[in-house]
C-alpha cells in the first residue's frame, strides 16, 4: 500500500476570511491488496470516522443538510480526499490518526486474504 498525505495551507477565504489547513490523502493498493478488497467486496469498509469540522461551526439550518461525521472508506481514500481543519496543529493530529488507521487497514486487508481454519480445543 502506497500512501500520500499532503498538508496545504489555505489563506482566508473571500467571504469568511478564515484560513484553513487542508490534509490531502490518497492511497494506492498493491495488486494483491486490490485483489483481496475486490474479492471480499471491502470497498465500503470505513477506515476513518472523523468529526466534520464544517458541521461544528455550521448554523443549525446548515446542520440539517450536513453530516456530523466525515467517513472515509477504502474507495474514497483511493480516489483521494481533502479534509479542511482549522489549524495546522489539528491537521497534524488528523494526519497522525490517518497513519495509524491505515496501518490497521493494512492488517485488516491482510487478515481477509484467507478464510480461518478449523480449530478444536478444550478450555
Amino acid at each position: 500500500m502506497h500512501v500520500e498525505i499532503e498538508h496545504v495551507a489555505k489563506e482566508g477565504g473571500f467571504f469568511s476570511g478564515k484560513a484553513a489547513s487542508i490534509v490531502k490523502i490518497r492511497i494506492q493498493l498493491s495488486p494483491a491488496e486490490a485483489d483481496i478488497v475486490e474479492r471480499r467486496r471491502l470497498w465500503k469498509y470505513v477506515v476513518i470516522k472523523e468529526k466534520n469540522q464544517r458541521y461544528v461551526h455550521a448554523s443549525e439550518r446548515d446542520k440539517e443538510i450536513m453530516n456530523e461525521f466525515d467517513q472515509y472508506n477504502i474507495r474514497k481514500l483511493i480516489d483521494g480526499t481533502e479534509t479542511y481543519l482549522d489549524t495546522p496543529s489539528e491537521a497534524k493530529a488528523f494526519a497522525e490518526k490517518v497513519r495509524q488507521n491505515l496501518k490497521d487497514l493494512k492488517s485488516f486487508i491482510d487478515g481477509n486474504d484467507k478464510d480461518g481454519n478449523k480449530e478444536t480445543f478444550d478450555l
